[in-house]
């Protein structure tokens, strides 16, 4: 559909339904602790997504980190391994102070928006809702001042949509860390599922991370913000992104094997959490202080209004067989496989708020903006079109 098809559609469906704010309903808790907030967004279908927040016990002192664990599979099935039971099992996440959040999609998650279906665009809903919301739900404190850090972690399609979030939005995300992912793919016929979440090959072309990485590799000479370990069924893809990043001079930390079932709790996500806990601090500096939640380098937007409906759950990548028994460290922490840290070494909440606004401010201006495809304005600006509607929580 072309930028002006959009427009018009836009201005049929009218402004209050193109730019809803997204509505985050009171949180639920399970015997794990974990919490469940419904939350309800224009950018998916019009069934409330599950975000699923862990709270260390202590949020421990500085900046606030939240480690976004992203799925692969539709809602918050887990035939590959349950992400937040995974990391809450290692206790990583509460040593190291993250606050766990995991979101769920409507459809096969491959984090891109599709270029003509308005209610399928998953990197808009994570970039400009989700991480707004989150934030709004957990604030500064005196004791976690300033801006935040924000962490990446995936395997599969969702290793992928850890590193193009990156790519893409490198003033929001510090660092990221993909395992068993197929990065090297140009073809988007060549990716289950991903056809109809991209639309077409040429919005996927936007997105593909082999042309990705020369576009964004100024913004990554510093110090490492990637981690690329172990690998299932994707080992070749894996070995090329390496290739790639290292003759690009892009910093990453590489650990090559051993090969391992293709899952979350197959033993490889505390390596990555500890690397993007030692990264994270590194990058206070390095990363604009002023960054908003939805702030992104500019180059990013290019091609970026991609994301079709799938309910299809099968994974990008194939099961490589049985769970080893246990979660164990991976190659590289443990010590066993090739590891390495690639071209330029570098060093390495609160309670819910009862909030409850509707900002609508310039609300025909961004339907149009969004309906053109000019996506992401100025910080304050897309602050005042897209807050998040808070349902108000009991105290």
């Amino acid at each position: 559909m072309t930028r002006v098809a959009r427009l018009g559609v836009a201005l049929l469906l009218g402004s209050s339904l193109a730019l809803a704010a997204p509505v985050v309903g009171p949180p639920t808790q399970d015997s794990n602790g974990v919490l469940h907030y419904p939350i309800t967004s224009t950018f998916q279908s019009s069934q409330p997504n599950d975000l699923r927040v862990l709270l260390p016990a202590s949020p421990g002192a500085g900046q606030r980190r939240f480690l976004y664990a992203l799925p692969v599979e539709v809602g918050t099935a887990s035939s590959f391994g349950d992400p937040v039971e995974t990391i809450r099992l290692l206790g990583v996440s509460g040593a190291l102070h993250l606050v766990l959040v995991v979101p769920s999609f409507s459809q096969l998650p491959w984090y891109a928006d599709h270029p003509s279906d308005l209610t399928v665009r998953q990197e808009s809903y994570l970039v400009d809702d989700l991480v707004p919301a989150v934030e709004a739900l957990y604030p500064e404190t005196p004791a976690n001042p300033g801006p935040p850090r924000r962490l990446l972690i995936g395997f599969s399609k969702s290793g992928v949509g850890a590193l193009s979030l990156l790519l893409r939005h490198g003033k929001l995300f510090d660092a990221a860390a993909a395992w068993d992912a197929p990065l090297a793919k140009q073809d988007v016929s060549q990716l289950p599922g991903a056809l109809a979440i991209f639309g077409t090959q040429a919005s996927y072309a936007t997105y593909a991370i082999p042309s990705a990485l020369p576009a964004h590799a100024a913004e990554l000479q510093g110090p490492a913000r990637i981690w690329l370990g172990g690998w299932s069924g994707w080992h070749a893809d894996m070995i090329a992104a390496h290739d790639q990043m290292t003759n690009l001079g892009i910093a990453h930390a590489w650990v090559d094997g051993p090969q391992v079932a293709h899952r979350w709790d197959s033993g490889w996500v505390q390596g990555a959490i500890e690397f993007l806990d030692q990264a994270a601090p590194a990058l206070a500096l390095g990363i604009d202080a002023g960054t908003d939640a939805g702030e992104e380098a500019g180059a990013s937007d290019a091609g970026s209004d991609a994301s079709g409906a799938s309910d299809a759950a099968a994974d990008a990548g194939p099961d490589a067989g049985a769970v080893d028994a246990g979660v164990k460290s991976p190659a590289g922490s443990a010590g066993s496989g090739e590891g390495c840290a690639c071209a330029s070494a570098g060093p390495g909440p609160g309670d819910p708020a009862l909030l409850l606004f509707i900002a609508l401010v310039g609300a025909n201006a961004v339907a149009v903006r969004r309906a053109m495809g000019f996506r992401r304005p100025a910080p304050r600006a897309r602050r005042q079109a897209r807050a998040p509607n808070y349902e108000r929580v009991a105290s």
